[in-house]
C-alpha cells in the first residue's frame, strides 16, 4: 500500500492511528517516500534530528506490526537548496548530493529497511517539472508550457532524465560498495605521479611516509580498489626514493581519495534491494493502421525504454537518440558500465493504457522538445471505442508486464502505485473503485501465473491526499479524510473493507459488492454521519 502520513502532521500519534488502520486493512507492506529536504534542510551536510525521528519512528511502528516498509529517496522534492545554488538536477553536481543523502539513509534506516527505491517516476518528473512545467521545480519554456518563469523545454528534460539515471547507479554502486574511504589528498599539483606499489609495501608504510622535494605523489597499491578525485584534499605524501615503479599522470589543482578494498558496508550486511520506480502507462495503436503501430514501439521506447534501456543495455533506444539528437547527453563507457544492471527491482506506477496516433508532421519542426520528438500523439480512447470501451482496462496492466517479460528480460517487479481516481465528494460508497481493484488484482494474478516476476502490488492510495493533478478534489484513498476535522479524522470506504476482506482470504466479486458489504457499509457511514 503506498500513501501520505498525516498530511505533515509532526506528532506520533496519526502515525500510530494511521499504522493501526493499515493493521484493521490487513496490509502486509507500505510504501512511503522520505522527504530530502526535511531529512537534510541544506541539500547535504548536516541532519535534522527532527526529521529522523519522525522517519524512525515511522519504520519501527511498521515493523512493530509486521508491516515491511518500502522507501522512496526521492518523490519530486528537490532541496530548494540545490535548485538554487546549481539547478538542481540540471547539474552533475546533484550525483554527489543525492549519494550523500542516499548514504545517510542507508546508514540511519538500512538496519531495518529492505527494499529503495532511489528515483520516483523519473520519467513524469523529467517531463513535468522540465517540459511542460506542471510539476516541480516548474521549468518550462514558450510553447511547450505555460507561466514558467524560466526554463528550456527542448533539452532540459533530457538533462534531467541523464542526470536521475546517473544519481541512481551512483546510490546502487554505493550500496553495494565493500570499501570504506581512506583519503589522501594533494594539494596545488603541478606534477603528479600514480605510483604502483609492490605488494611488500603495506598502507601502513605509505601513511608512515612523508613528502619530499618539488614533486608530489600519489599512491596506490594491490589492495586498492580505485581512486577518485576532488578540489583540495590535504594530507602526507609518499616521498620519492621509496617508490619502486612509478607512471606519470597529470592531475591540476585536485585532491584524491584512495578507496581500499577493507570492509562491507551496506547491501553485504543489511541484505536489502534497491530499484528504480518509472511512470508506465501501456501503449496501444489508436487504429490498425501500421504507422500507428509503428508510433506505438516510440511512445514505449520514450517512455519506458528512456530509463529501464540503460539500466539493462547500458544506452538509451536507440529511436530517443536518434530524435533527440545531441539534446540528449551520451553515457560514456564508464557511465553505462555503471548503469547496467544497476537494480534489483523495478517499480511500476500504472494506471491505464494510451492509445498512440502516429505524428509525423512534428518531427519536421526544427524547434522541438520531448514530445515532439516522439512524433505522435496520445488518446484514452482508440479509434473504434465501444461505449462502454473503459469499464475494464485492466488489460493494460498485462500488457506492461508482458513486455518487460520480453524485452527486459523479466526483472523483479513491483506495482508501485495503481489506482482508481474519483471525486472527492464526501461519500465512502466508491463502488467504482472496488471494481477497478478487483479487475486489476485480477489481471496481475493472471499475469504471475503466466510467467511474470511481479513480486508485490500498492495500491495508490491508503488514504485520500493532495493530488499532483486535482489537488484536494480529487480522492485515490481507500481512507476518507475529513479536511475540516482539526485531527484530519479518517473514516474507511466501501474499498478498504473490500480490499480488507480479499487480503484475509475473502475475495468478493463486483456484482455481489453491494449485498455482501453493505451492511459493514452502513455501520462505517452511521459512524462518520454521527460524529
Amino acid at each position: 500500500m503506498e500513501g501520505r502520513l498525516a498530511f505533515g502532521i509532526p506528532s506520533f500519534m496519526p502515525i500510530r492511528e494511521d499504522v493501526q488502520h493499515m493493521v484493521d486493512t490487513g496490509l502486509e507492506a507500505y510504501r512511503f517516500s522520505i522527504s530530502w529536504s526535511r531529512l537534510i534542510p541544506d541539500g547535504r551536510g548536516r541532519v535534522n534530528p527532527k526529521g529522523l525521528e519522525y522517519y524512525n519512528n515511522l519504520i519501527n511502528e511498521l515493523l512493530m506490526h509486521g508491516i515491511q516498509p518500502h522507501v522512496t529517496l526521492f518523490h519530486f522534492d528537490t532541496p530548494q537548496v540545490l535548485e538554487d545554488e546549481y539547478g538542481g538536477w540540471l547539474s552533475r553536481k546533484i550525483v554527489n548530493d543525492f549519494t550523500a543523502y542516499a548514504d545517510v539513509c542507508f546508514k540511519e534506516f538500512g538496519d531495518r529497511v529492505l527494499y529503495w527505491t532511489t528515483i520516483n517516476e523519473g520519467n513524469v518528473f523529467a517531463m513535468g517539472g522540465y517540459d511542460n512545467g506542471i510539476a516541480p521545480p516548474g521549468r518550462c519554456s514558450f510553447p511547450f508550457g505555460l507561466n514558467c518563469s524560466k526554463g528550456n523545454s527542448i533539452t532540459e528534460p533530457y538533462i534531467a532524465g541523464h542526470n536521475m539515471l546517473l544519481a541512481h547507479s551512483s546510490a546502487v554502486k554505493l550500496y553495494y560498495k565493500k570499501h570504506k574511504v581512506v583519503t589522501h589528498g594533494i594539494e596545488d599539483v603541478t606534477t603528479a605521479y600514480f605510483i604502483v606499489v609492490l605488494p611488500f609495501l603495506t598502507v601502513s608504510d605509505v601513511f608512515k611516509s612523508f613528502f619530499i622535494g618539488i614533486d608530489q605523489w600519489f599512491w596506490c597499491g594491490q589492495n586498492i580498489d580505485h581512486f577518485e578525485c576532488s578540489e583540495k584534499e590535504t594530507n602526507t605524501f609518499l616521498p620519492t626514493n621509496e617508490i619502486p615503479s612509478i607512471k606519470p599522470l597529470k592531475l591540476d589543482n585536485i585532491g584524491c581519495q584512495i578507496f581500499q578494498d577493507v570492509e562491507p558496508l551496506y547491501q553485504a550486511t543489511q541484505h536489502g534491494f534497491v530499484g528504480l520506480n518509472i511512470y508506465a502507462p501501456w501503449f496501444s495503436p489508436y487504429s490498425n493502421a501500421t504507422e500507428d503501430k509503428i508510433a506505438t514501439q516510440r511512445a514505449i521506447d520514450f517512455y519506458i525504454g528512456w530509463f529501464l534501456h540503460p539500466m539493462v543495455f547500458g544506452d538509451y533506444p536507440h529511436i530517443i537518440k536518434k530524435n533527440a539528437g545531441t539534446k540528449i547527453p551520451a553515457l560514456t563507457p564508464r557511465e553505462s558500465r555503471l548503469l547496467k544492471g544497476s537494480f534489483d527491482f523495478i517499480g511500476l506506477n500504472h494506471y491505464l493504457t494510451l492509445y498512440v496516433k502516429d505524428s509525423p508532421s512534428s518531427l519536421n519542426v526544427n524547434i522541438r522538445d520531448i514530445v515532439a520528438d516522439m512524433g505522435l500523439s496520445t488518446l484514452v480512447e482508440p479509434e473504434d471505442a465501444p461505449e462502454n470501451q473503459n469499464d475494464d482496462t485492466s488489460s493494460s496492466l498485462s500488457g506492461i508486464l508482458e513486455y518487460l517479460r520480453n524485452v527486459y528480460a523479466n526483472p523483479p517487479t513491483y506495482i508501485h502505485e495503481n489506482g482508481k481516481r474519483t471525486e472527492r465528494n464526501g461519500t465512502l460508497n466508491d463502488t467504482s473503485r472496488v471494481k477497478y481493484m478487483y479487475s486489476y488484482i485480477r489481471t496481475l494474478l493472471d499475469a504471475i501465473k503466466n510467467g511474470s516476476n511481479t513480486k508485490g502490488y500498492f495500491l495508490w492510495s491508503l488514504l485520500d491526499g493532495f493530488e499532483p493533478i486535482g489537488g484536494y478534489t480529487t480522492s485515490f484513498g481507500l481512507y476518507y479524510v475529513d479536511l475540516d476535522d482539526k485531527q484530519l479524522k479518517r473514516y474507511p470506504k466501501l474499498s478498504a473493507h473490500w480490499y480488507s476482506n480479499f487480503l484475509k482470504g475473502r475475495t468478493i466479486k463486483p456484482d455481489e459488492i453491494n449485498e455482501v458489504v453493505n451492511e459493514i457499509f452502513v455501520s462505517s457511514t452511521s459512524k462518520a454521519s454521527d460524529q
